[in-house]
């Protein structure tokens, strides 16, 4: 389910005026927080979720790409589900589909500055998920 959420983020991006290459970019680190804590789209489009986005060391790797991800994926959430709107099938492109653990390039290097999120997250409230868009891929 993750990679039609994605794809339907990109698209609703685009539509709404994002440049292409901008929208790619948010769906691509929106996948990169997701191959990481593995929260679903409810909890990914939290309030708290964004905080601990913004307070997360990669954040400045990415130049504050990944909570402006977040808040924007947070509107389009917002949006569709106010909408009850059907999520569309992803397209096939591969930048859609979250990778495993052991798929991941530089795993170790890609883990360690991102676990501020999910270490955080693992006693906040929004670690459990929400019902309205589910948990997982």
């Amino acid at each position: 389910q993750m990679p039609d959420w994605l794809y339907n983020f990109n698209m609703w991006l685009v539509a709404g005026g994002k440049n292409k290459y901008t929208a790619q970019a948010y769906a691509v680190q929106l996948r990169k927080l997701y191959e990481v804590d593995r929260k679903g789209p409810g909890v990914m489009a939290s309030q708290e979720y964004l905080d601990l986005v913004r307070a997360c060391v990669k954040n400045k790797v990415y130049n504050k790409v990944r909570p402006s991800a977040v808040k924007a994926f947070a509107e389009f959430m917002a949006e569709h589900l106010a909408m009850g709107a059907c999520l569309r099938e992803h397209d096939g492109s591969s930048m859609y589909f979250p990778r495993s653990e052991g798929q991941q390039h530089g795993a170790a290097l890609e883990h360690a500055p991102d676990a501020c999120t999910r270490e955080s997250s693992e006693s906040s409230p929004v670690a459990a998920p929400q019902a309205a868009a589910g948990s997982s891929a």
